[in-house]
């Protein structure tokens, strides 16, 4: 049974943050392929096509979207510090 798609509501202002954070800079490789996944999600792309594009899991995606619709884009994109 398939899932019913997650359709976060990106806002305009975090595209734009996003597309700046891809268009330069260095960036880790982990903070990019979220950045991809979160636009994609923002069309309207399901979870699972976007992962035959990009290398993450259908479920990391989807987790991806919880995030940012839990804690914003900082949340998204960026792990928790550890302690340790």
């Amino acid at each position: 049974m398939a899932r019913p798609p997650l359709r976060p509501e990106v806002s305009l202002k975090d595209q734009k943050e996003l597309r700046k954070l891809l268009s330069g800079g260095v960036q880790q490789v982990r903070v990019v392929l979220r950045a991809l996944a979160l636009l994609q999600l923002a069309t309207g792309v399901s979870a699972p096509r976007i992962a035959k594009v990009i290398p993450l899991t259908a479920q990391a995606i989807r987790n991806l979207a919880r995030r940012y619709q839990d804690g914003g884009l900082d949340r998204a994109l960026y792990e928790k510090q550890r302690p340790g």
